[in-house]
């Protein structure tokens, strides 16, 4: 009898001392399944959460667009906003506001060209991904996925003969690329971004001897998947920069590569680490996320798994097998 009261008193302090976030999230799940809420009532549920979090950010500012993008990139699990029972609809929102932040406004806020820091060009362009934005907000979670799904298998079913690979790729050349420039930033020839990890590994392909592909004349920036460029122009006082979405954006690189290379996605580390080999490239995606969200080029295979290079934090050789749990999915790009 004292046994079986102990055990009983044991349990009930177990519960009373339960991390109370856990409790919330099992106490208020999700009124419907999460592919049918809107983009719009996601954002709502991320307002909430800033507001209890005493964030008072207004939505689409700079302060607000920074947090949004970090909670995107960030390589380790955010343990209170995974906790939340809204994560799972909270996440899609971060995809999709990131994605048209990264293809609009940020482009130009970034170029540091003369044509594009102008007040009227930027705020064009700041109206331009809030419209693109609001298009998003009035679909359902489930319809965003469906679109994005259909737009990744239309891209790898475009042939690109005139550009396919035809270019040189050298390996150690890339590799050597990668180990000089994991610690720090190639200030001479590019423009570091905030969250680097697409554009370090355009540089490394660079590197290896992929050919850039560029409009004539090419533009302060461009948001599209035919072209694949990042240039500075030091001529005058101040350097300036141009470069293509594909070159540092995760979902618009993986848009263009695919067209001439071959992919593999899955679930399975496993399968990815038998499928890859030294000189690709490997993206991941969050759980709940609607757009993988960071990219690290394969720089060794060993001992069972993949060591592999990047930035935004900084790796030479980070274990592909010890990638934080909080990342569901991935994708290997063959070069």
């Amino acid at each position: 009898m004292k046994r079986i009261f102990g055990l009983l008193f044991c349990a009930t302090l177990f519960l009373t001392n339960v991390n109370p976030n856990f409790v919330k999230a099992n106490e208020e799940p999700l009124e419907k399944p999460r592919e049918e809420y809107t983009l719009e009532e996601a954002e709502k549920a991320f307002l909430t959460y800033l507001n209890e979090k005493q964030l008072n950010y207004e939505m689409g500012s700079p302060e607000y667009s920074e947090y949004v993008m970090k909670l995107n990139y960030e390589e380790e699990t955010n343990t209170e906003l995974a906790e939340d029972p809204s994560y799972g609809i909270i996440a899609a929102y971060i995809s999709e506001y990131t994605y048209a932040y990264e293809t609009n406004l940020g482009m130009y806020e970034d170029s540091n060209t003369e044509e594009s820091q102008t007040p009227e060009v930027l705020e064009a362009q700041k109206e331009e991904f809030l419209n693109a934005l609001e298009v998003q907000k009035e679909k359902t979670i489930g319809d965003i996925e469906a679109e994005i799904e259909v737009e990744e298998e239309k891209q790898e079913g475009i042939p690109e003969l005139e550009f396919s690979t035809y270019s040189t790729y050298s390996v150690s050349k890339a590799k050597a690329y990668a180990k000089k420039w994991y610690n720090s930033r190639n200030s001479y020839q590019y423009q570091s971004q905030n969250n680097d990890c697409t554009n370090f590994v355009s540089q490394i392909l660079f590197a290896g001897g992929k050919s850039k592909k560029k409009p004539s004349p090419v533009p302060a920036s461009t948001s599209n998947t035919k072209y694949w460029y990042s240039y500075m122009n030091d001529s005058g006082k101040v350097p300036t920069f141009k470069k293509s979405t594909s070159w540092i954006n995760v979902s618009d690189f993986y848009a263009f590569w695919s067209k001439t290379q071959s992919t593999k996605s899955s679930t399975s580390k496993k399968t990815l680490i038998s499928y890859a080999d030294v000189g690709d490239v490997i993206q991941f995606k969050k759980d709940e996320a609607t757009r993988y969200s960071h990219s690290m080029f394969v720089y060794e295979k060993s001992n069972g798994t993949l060591y592999l290079s990047g930035h935004t934090s900084n790796y030479l050789k980070r274990n592909f097998k010890k990638i934080d749990t909080r990342w569901v999915k991935y994708r290997v790009i063959k070069f």
